[in-house]
């Protein structure tokens, strides 16, 4: 009994309530059979043994032989008899008041029921559960959440930028196609609404970054060792062993190497390239080396020619002095006479004439003659001396115009 004017809780009105409810049911006989016997002659003993998020289990203790329980949870419609005493109630929600009725029924037909209270469990404890990262490849990420007791979990909401989160139902087990793994987050609800958000831990990363950069290093070594070879078979098919590479930026031999690859050496260094020429014995075989830059002439390249010698002169020695005599008759004194002129002749060509003044008023005499000089020679010499000197015998270029570069053969 409660004095009039007590302030109760919610709680313990609920509970009165079903107490009344119970006290009621306990002085009811259902449906009692004709011939029947008095509920007080069937001892019954109900009792709740355990209660779970979402069942209820339920038994029920009698004195009799033959009996069959029947069990109703909230609105009295039973199940089917059973000679089981003991009935589990499954499905019901957490944290809610359940009224749980017994009917237990002899071979007579006689039967007698009671009823009793509970409250589906509840606590504030949420799932426990760890992520583990299934496998890591390029394309996705697939992650795992595993919980103590899956059975109480409602929903998994999953969230991959750590915000905003999308219903997975009772999925756990997720393909991520990001590698943003630290913003991942996974919430796990129970059946009593409670939840937690779980990460992965700093060691999960770390592994899964160091297989990710594995992968990754994989991949673009595969992508290296393909460009490799693209670029070595375009390499061997544009300059394969032995061809000439010619440039004007590249100044060594490794630069040469490191940028279009291949093993190269110099080259033809200050020398030109000219086309094999089978027919020309200086260019009939490949990497035959002659020519100079410079040549010096000797006298069996010269060209034929003369030289021209002036006009010499000189005065011969003298020597070989004589006379001639004359015999001729003078005319007489006071006797008019031609003046004669008269002229020598010599051998060596020179003539001298003059004329005899003496002879005027003589008479002319003629037919004489000289004495005869014998048969005589005259001698000149001059001094031996060479010709005029001229040229340096310097070399000459052989050069063509030009214009230079780098040029590298390869050797492997």
């Amino acid at each position: 009994c409660i004095p009039e004017g007590t302030k109760i809780n919610e709680d313990i009105t609920s509970k009165i309530e079903v107490f009344t409810e119970i006290i009621q049911d306990d002085k009811q006989i259902f449906n009692e059979p004709e011939g029947g016997i008095e509920s007080n002659k069937l001892e019954i003993e109900s009792t709740i043994e355990e209660s779970d998020y979402t069942s209820i289990k339920a038994t029920v203790k009698a004195k009799g032989n033959g009996l069959k329980y029947s069990y109703s949870l909230d609105d009295k419609n039973y199940t089917e008899a059973t000679e089981s005493n003991t009935h589990t109630f499954t499905g019901l929600t957490p944290n809610t008041r359940y009224t749980v009725y017994y009917k237990v029924e002899d071979k007579d037909g006689n039967y007698v029921t009671e009823s009793k209270w509970i409250e589906t469990r509840h606590d504030n404890k949420a799932p426990e559960c760890t992520l583990e990262v299934k496998e890591i490849t390029l394309d996705n990420i697939k992650i795992k959440a595993t919980c103590t007791d899956e059975t109480e979990i409602v929903k998994y909401e999953l969230s991959e930028s750590g915000s905003l989160y999308k219903d997975k139902g009772t999925t756990s087990e997720y393909n991520i196609d990001n590698f943003y793994l630290s913003k991942i987050k996974i919430r796990v609800i129970d059946l009593a609404n409670n939840n937690k958000e779980y990460k992965l831990t700093d060691e999960q990363l770390n592994a899964a970054y160091q297989e990710l950069t594995a992968l990754l290093n994989n991949r673009y070594q595969k992508v290296l060792n393909r460009q490799s070879s693209v670029e070595s078979n375009l390499l061997n098919k544009t300059y394969p062993v032995g061809s000439i590479y010619i440039s004007t930026k590249y100044s060594t031999a490794s630069e040469v190497d490191n940028t279009i690859g291949g093993d190269w050496e110099t080259y033809g260094t200050g020398r030109t390239l000219v086309g094999v020429n089978a027919s020309d014995t200086n260019f009939n075989i490949v990497g035959k080396t002659g020519g100079t830059s410079t040549t010096t002439l000797a006298v069996a390249n010269m060209p034929a020619h003369t030289h021209s010698v002036p006009k010499l002169s000189g005065t011969a020695a003298s020597a070989g002095a004589h006379s001639h005599n004359v015999n001729f008759y003078h005319g007489q004194p006071g006797y008019n006479q031609t003046i004669p002129t008269y002229t020598h002749y010599f051998l060596w060509g020179e003539t001298v004439s003059y004329t005899d003044t003496a002879l005027t008023n003589r008479n002319v005499v003629t037919g004489w003659t000289t004495n005869t000089v014998s048969t005589h020679t005259h001698t000149v010499s001059t001094v031996a001396k060479a010709s005029g000197s001229n040229g340096s015998a310097s070399s000459f270029t052989n050069l063509q115009p030009y214009i230079t570069v780098y040029m590298y053969k390869r050797k492997g």
